[in-house]
């Protein structure tokens, strides 16, 4: 979010840039809300396929497409995770990575690199 806020008033005129950035954080809730919304729904799938039984669940396994599916199915099952708007904020507000000469201090520069001359 934050390339958004430091890009669009450079692109757009200051009332259409500040329009504009409501827009993109908007459709970005609005896109979380739908994840969530979908994730709710698998768990209660997988409840629901737990209570039915085992050879239920070898059906649906063996349903599947490919065996990448059936590993995507089988890690949905061993983990839970409820996703928080926080997290979703927290990630819009962070700070921005650096990414110019001075991002990782570790690297240095050529003019930092002393070289033997010979």
């Amino acid at each position: 979010m934050k390339a958004v806020e430091f890009c669009f008033p450079q692109l757009f005129p200051s009332n259409e840039a500040q329009e504009n950035i409501s827009k993109v954080r908007t459709v970005l809730f609005e896109l979380y809300d739908e994840y969530v919304a979908a994730n709710d729904h698998d768990q209660l799938r997988k409840r629901k396929i737990s209570q039915v039984g085992d050879s239920s669940m070898d059906a649906i396994i063996s349903s599947s497409t490919s065996g990448w599916n059936d590993f995507d199915d089988f890690l949905r099952q061993s983990e839970t995770f409820e996703p928080q708007k926080s997290e979703l904020v927290d990630y819009l507000e962070k700070g921005p990575q650096k990414n110019g000469p001075n991002a990782n201090p570790s690297v240095k520069t050529s003019k930092e690199i002393s070289l033997p001359i010979s």
